[in-house]
């Protein structure tokens, strides 16, 4: 299942299906978690890398601007994504603005730091809002699947660990996951 180029079944936002986002008509966190259980499954043993990406300073700016302004935000951003996401990708929305892609059979580390630089280089063109035009950068989190986890929530859990270095590190950052007790690998 492509993900990355699948259309929600039912695009009309007036029809609620849990297992889609009504805004980026991605899957939700559960559906996403499933199908990537599918997919470490369907490649076993080649590696599969999980990215975690999180807007910076979303919440403040959809609380300024307002939930439509933030909802436009997230749908150019779910745009973006599905450009720069290669075939066999999958994409989630997991929450507010954090987003997963998978690249499942993807063993190499360098491609995935690839991957991030253009997914934060995507964010070097603004966004296009009624109000005018507005930069947003982006942390992500890299796991790799059999390396850090060999199941969907093991992989998720060091990617979430990943993110939440990169957030610590400030904005604009990638940060692989690392054994806690072993230095973290930062892209920049």
């Amino acid at each position: 299942m492509n993900l990355a180029t699948c259309p929600h079944p039912a695009a009309n936002p007036h029809l609620a299906d849990p297992s889609y986002d009504n805004v980026t008509t991605l899957p939700t966190r559960t559906p996403f978690a499933r199908t990537l259980a599918q997919q470490l499954v369907a490649f076993w043993p080649r590696a599969s890398t999980l990215m975690l990406i999180d807007l910076d300073g979303f919440t403040a700016v959809n609380s300024s601007l307002g939930q439509a302004a933030g909802d436009e935000i997230l749908r150019q951003f779910t745009q973006r994504l599905r450009n720069l996401a290669p075939q066999r990708a999958m994409l989630g929305r997991l929450g507010s603005d954090e987003f997963a892609l998978l690249l499942p059979g993807h063993p190499d580390l360098h491609a995935a730091a690839r991957m991030a630089t253009q997914i934060r280089s995507a964010l070097d063109t603004p966004f296009d809002l009624p109000g005018g035009e507005l930069l947003l950068s982006a942390c992500i989190g890299i796991a790799s699947c059999p390396a850090h986890g060999v199941d969907d929530a093991s992989l998720i859990q060091c990617a979430s660990i990943a993110l939440r270095q990169a957030k610590q590190q400030g904005r604009d950052v990638c940060c692989f996951y690392a054994n806690p007790t072993a230095p973290a690998i930062r892209a920049r």
